[in-house]
């Protein structure tokens, strides 16, 4: 390959690295008009003073009237008693696990704070004693009813429940409950009373789900959206679906309302990279309705720790949408709501989907063929952190090993199999000019050739296509895996995300050290292992430097999935030395029993 085709390449691996930031700035992110006014947060919790006790009510002066960001016809039911007046009132609800903080505006969850997780991982946030969150800038809280302006009065109802009340208009009467329970599970219940002596009819009602916002400057914003659950399969909706771009790049039309659903919303929610805010109703809904608003920009601090992350960042408002229905004379409606606020940890949701059948797993996307991969990968990293206490970083290390010394018989076949058929290749050659004029027999021919010789062609790609669906299933895992977020090895300070160590100057592009030595070995590796046979040199040359391109692929992705591909390559470089001394010694050890050989031996006797 000469030194023009080399720059092609090069050229083209920078331009698929530095594309996403070219794109931004070529076509800047079409705004989105709203309906709502988002330009004050709603989500000012900061102020409370009371100490974390059950129960305890503190007014603050928060903004009175709730955004309706749902956009909701008003209703002559949904009238709104005092809320222009009324400060909002404050109320905390925690066990062990997390912390609730309730509003009297809609009665619903204003934040869920999680006492067990950090907001902050990474070791320049050392000291930040901040708790990781949910709902947190939403504009609706969890549960509230949009348009439902009216001023909720909450009051203990137990050791770890709370209960809410409020008078509509036309004499109906509501009461909230929610009851904390394990497994980050809250239960809450709605009493819709009319104790009138006339029939009343209720509008087409939505209920809010809270919002996703992403948690941190870290986080991949990827994951951050809204997912639906329909009795066959979960459907998730990201902001790349609202922003609408053709190729995932270049400017489309944008959307800013997303509506789905036929009777068949058995549970829905929204969600971030590593934690979920999923609401289970009794009774399936008719749809869920979903818009994206705008959240506060990023400060300086938050630019210079990551640069690329979004000067206009997103958050996604969701809610559960009930027809219109009619509640007669003393008579009430009752809706019972299953919360589930708290990580995406694949134990404690496969146990929730165990008993309550509400399939609550599919949150952690290990379904289908790769997913089996996943969840066995993830049971031996927690396997092995927890009974033999080992990091979870020398963890991936020891299942690479294990998992390379399963197929390590298979790769050393392989590889002599490849050196074989390079020697064998002025034969190939000869049958393919003899044969030529006749493709079919060509390679019939060669196909005899190759058994007779014992080498298989398929030698060389088995191995490989025997690890791809490890390899997808640990890049599946390490996704969204709780366990990793924070998990420290070595220089790295988090193994679920990249371990940046600084930014390059003047360039503002993260120097991420493990892929580079990921890369190293891969070009190492490449340069070991033999050409296959019938490849002409610039094809060689190209796969020599085809571990750029991956280098190029994975270089924003968690430091845990490559170190896991740097360890297989170190051990596949291994087996490749290995295997050259095996077939040494064998070459030497041939050499001198002929030698030794008694002179005539080797004749036959006639």
């Amino acid at each position: 390959m000469d030194k023009k085709t080399i720059g092609v390449i090069a050229a083209c691996m920078l331009l698929l690295f530095l594309w996403g930031p070219m794109v931004n700035k070529i076509w800047p992110p079409i705004e989105v008009p709203e309906n709502a006014d988002t330009s004050e947060s709603t989500n000012q919790v900061a102020g409370i003073t009371s100490t974390n006790v059950v129960g305890s009510i503190t007014e603050t002066n928060a903004a009175a009237d709730v955004p309706n960001i749902l956009n909701v016809p008003p209703s002559t039911v949904l009238t709104a008693t005092n809320s222009s007046t009324a400060p909002e009132q404050l109320v905390r609800l925690e066990n062990n696990l997390f912390k609730l903080t309730l509003t009297s505006e809609g009665g619903g969850v204003r934040l869920i704070e999680l006492k067990k997780y950090p907001r902050h991982v990474n070791r320049q946030a050392k000291g930040d004693s901040s708790l990781a969150t949910l709902n947190e800038n939403a504009r609706l809280p969890l549960l509230a009813i949009a348009s439902d302006g009216n001023n909720y009065h909450w009051a203990p109802d137990g050791n770890e429940s709370m209960k809410a009340t409020a008078d509509w208009g036309n004499g109906l009467r509501v009461t909230k409950e929610f009851t904390l329970s394990s497994n980050y599970l809250v239960q809450a219940r709605v009493h819709i009373e009319n104790p009138t002596k006339a029939a009343i009819g209720l509008p087409q009602l939505e209920w809010s789900l809270g919002a996703s916002t992403p948690l941190g400057t870290r986080m991949d914003s990827r994951f951050t959206g809204v997912l639906w659950y329909d009795g066959k399969s979960k459907n998730t909706v990201t902001e790349s679906w609202f922003q609408n771009k053709f190729l995932g790049c270049f400017p489309g039309t944008p959307r800013s309302v997303y509506e789905a659903g036929d009777t068949n919303v058995v549970w829905a929610g929204v969600q971030n990279q590593f934690f979920a805010l999923l609401t289970v109703p009794d009774h399936p809904a008719n749809e869920i309705i979903a818009r994206h608003f705008d959240l506060p920009p990023p400060t300086a601090a938050d630019l210079e720790a990551n640069p690329k992350q979004s000067r206009e960042p997103k958050g996604h408002q969701a809610a559960l949408v009930y027809g219109p229905q009619t509640i007669p004379a003393g008579g009430s409606v009752d809706r019972t709501f299953t919360i589930y606020a708290g990580p995406k940890e694949y134990n404690t949701l496969s146990q929730i989907a165990f008993h309550q059948q509400n399939k609550l797993d599919l949150v952690m996307n290990f379904s289908g063929f790769f997913g089996y991969f996943a969840k066995g990968l993830l049971f031996s990293m927690n396997g092995l952190h927890n009974n033999l206490a080992i990091p979870y970083g020398l963890t991936i290390v020891l299942i690479t090993i294990i998992i390379k010394t399963v197929f390590w018989p298979l790769t050393t076949a392989s590889t002599k199999s490849m050196k074989r058929m390079s020697k064998l290749q002025p034969q190939m050659k000869a049958i393919q000019e003899k044969y030529k004029e006749d493709p079919q027999k060509m390679q019939r021919k060669l196909m005899e050739f190759m058994k007779e010789n014992k080498v298989n062609p398929m030698g060389s790609c088995l191995p490989l296509m025997l690890q791809m669906p490890i390899f997808i299933g640990f890049y599946t895992m390490l996704q969204s895996a709780i366990e990793l977020r924070g998990a420290h090895f070595l220089w790295i300070g988090d193994l679920s995300s990249p371990d940046t160590l600084f930014m390059i100057p003047g360039l503002g592009i993260p120097f991420n050290l493990m892929p580079i030595i990921m890369g190293c070995t891969m070009l190492f590796q490449a340069r070991l292992t033999p050409p296959s046979p019938g490849m002409d040199p610039t094809q060689q040359t190209m796969m020599k430097y085809m571990p750029l391109m991956f280098m190029f692929i994975l270089y924003g992705m968690s430091s845990g999935l490559t170190l896991y591909w740097t360890v297989q390559n170190a051990l596949s470089i291994l087996q490749t030395k290995l295997t050259r001394t095996d077939d040494e010694k064998a070459a030497q050890a041939g050499a001198a029993k002929s030698l030794n050989a008694p002179p005539g031996s080797g004749k036959k006797k006639h």
